[in-house]
C-alpha cells in the first residue's frame, strides 16, 4: 500500500496532472484531412461566449469536450473558414450525432459571413494541424504530437506561413511518465530509482532521521543515444542549510544523467524526453 501511495503522490507531482486531453476539431487543407489542434472559435471570448449560448442546452459533452461541439474548418483561398459543427443531441439517454444546418453558423457567425461563408477574421496566431500515429501525450488540453504536424501562422483569418514537421520515436528507454502507472512494472522502477539514490544520500549524515527529501527537476536535453546531455534546473527540498541543498541537487543531476538510455523522441525537428516539463519527484530515505 506504501508504495501504491507514493507513486500516486509522484503522479500528483506531475504539474499537468489535473488537465484533460482535448477532442480534436477537423481542418481539410490543401485537399487533405487534418486533426486542428486547436478551437479557433474560443479565440474570440465574446464569439465563444454567443456560440455557447446558441448551441442546443442538451447537447452532451465530456471532460474531453467541455463545449460540446467539434468545428469543421477549411482553408479557401488563403483564408481560414468555419464549414459546419457538430453535436451529439441527447435523445432518449442516447447521445445521436447532428450537424447544424448553415443558417445557425450564419447566426451565429453573422459579423464574419460574407457572402455565406464565414470567415474567422477574428483569428490571429498558430494552429497545430495532425495526422497520422499519436507518439507523445500528455493529460492536458492539445498537449500532444503525432507523426506529422502542420504549424499554420494566421493573421486576422488569412493563412500567411505553413512549416510541416515529422516526429517520430528515436530511443526507447527509461520514462518519467511510464512511473505515473500504478502497473507492476512501473512500481518496480520506481522502486529502482529510489533504492539506486540511496547509497549516495548514506554518505550525508545530515539526512540522518529523515524519512523524505524532494527534488524538483525541468529543462532537460538529450541526445540521439538516449544520453542526458544536461538538466538545467535541479533543486532540493529537504530543510537543510542551503549549500548542502545544492550540493544533493548537484548528486541527483549527476543521478539522473547516469541512467541509460532514456526514451527520446524527435519533435519539431529537436531531440527530447516525453515529458519535458517541470517535476517533482520524492525519494524516500529508507528501504522500507
Amino acid at each position: 500500500m506504501k508504495r501504491i501511495l507514493l507513486s500516486v503522490v509522484f503522479c500528483l507531482a506531475c504539474l499537468s496532472a489535473f488537465a484533460t486531453g482535448q477532442e480534436s476539431d477537423v481542418i481539410y487543407y490543401r485537399g487533405q484531412r487534418w486533426r486542428l489542434l486547436a478551437r479557433p472559435a474560443d479565440a474570440d471570448s465574446l464569439l465563444s461566449d454567443a456560440l455557447a449560448k446558441s448551441l442546443p442546452q442538451d447537447r452532451c459533452k465530456s471532460t474531453a469536450n467541455w463545449g460540446g461541439y467539434v468545428g469543421y474548418w477549411s482553408v479557401c483561398g488563403g483564408m481560414l473558414v468555419l464549414d459546419s459543427i457538430w453535436i451529439e443531441n441527447l435523445k432518449d439517454g442516447e447521445c445521436v450525432d447532428a450537424t447544424l444546418p448553415k443558417s445557425f453558423i450564419q447566426q451565429v457567425f453573422k459579423a464574419y459571413d460574407e457572402k455565406g461563408v464565414v470567415v474567422t477574421r477574428w483569428y490571429s496566431g498558430t494552429l497545430r494541424l495532425a495526422q497520422g500515429n499519436m507518439i507523445r501525450y500528455e493529460h492536458d488540453g492539445w498537449n500532444r504530437n503525432y507523426e506529422t504536424e502542420m504549424e499554420l501562422t494566421v493573421h486576422n483569418g488569412g493563412v500567411v506561413d505553413s512549416v510541416e514537421y515529422h516526429n517520430r520515436i528515436v530511443c526507447e528507454g527509461f520514462d518519467l511518465e511510464s512511473l505515473e502507472s500504478l502497473s507492476l512494472q512501473a512500481l518496480k522502477e520506481w522502486d529502482s530509482l529510489q533504492l539506486g539514490f540511496l547509497p549516495i544520500a548514506k554518505q550525508y549524515p545530515q539526512l540522518n532521521g529523515k524519512e523524505r527529501i524532494f527534488f524538483v527537476v525541468s529543462d532537460f536535453s538529450v541526445d540521439p543515444q538516449g544520453n542526458l546531455t544536461d538538466i538545467a534546473k535541479v533543486s532540493c527540498h529537504a530543510q537543510l542549510d542551503e549549500k548542502l541543498e545544492q550540493q544533493l541537487a548537484l548528486e541527483f543531476k549527476r543521478y539522473l544523467m547516469n541512467i541509460r538510455p532514456w526514451k527520446v523522441l524527435y519533435i519539431k525537428g529537436k531531440y527530447c524526453i516525453p515529458h519535458p516539463g517541470t517535476w517533482s519527484i520524492p525519494i524516500r530515505l529508507n528501504s522500507q
